[in-house]
């Protein structure tokens, strides 16, 4: 990983670190104290932004997903970095670091620009929410 992303990656998890003090319990926690595993197995499964399950991404077992617009796309996951990857068909590979926040949600950042932050939301399937 570049340095550059290193750096990025420390800063927002010093920012987010200290957003929230609840019991693991109790919801979301980011306190550092409490590791939730992260995993590959963690990100299968239906995601919408924000709590949103109207319009979902799915990513399956077998590395392929279906995008919040429909597309097809392949995915993977580095442990090591905290680096997820889609391909949609036809077009360029993206990739955004990711932080786990909560028993079933995770903050998506793609750097430089973390403008472009997202959480992401476990839901049933499109268009029902787990809460």
């Amino acid at each position: 990983m570049h340095s550059r992303h290193k750096l990025f990656l420390l800063a927002a998890l010093v920012l987010v670190s200290g957003c929230n003090r609840k019991r693991a319990d109790e919801g979301p926690n980011l306190d550092p104290k409490v590791r939730l595993p992260f995993d590959r197995s963690f990100l299968v499964g239906h995601w919408g932004i924000d709590g949103d399950c109207s319009d979902t991404t799915s990513f399956n077992d077998d590395g392929t997903a279906k995008m919040q617009r429909g597309d097809d796309a392949l995915w993977s996951f580095e442990q090591e970095d905290r680096t997820l990857t889609t391909t949609e068909t036809g077009r360029q590979p993206y990739s955004v670091l990711v932080i786990r926040n909560g028993k079933d949600s995770w903050f998506a950042i793609k750097p430089p620009d973390a403008h472009l932050s997202r959480t992401m939301t476990r839901c049933a399937a499109s268009g029902i929410s787990v809460r």
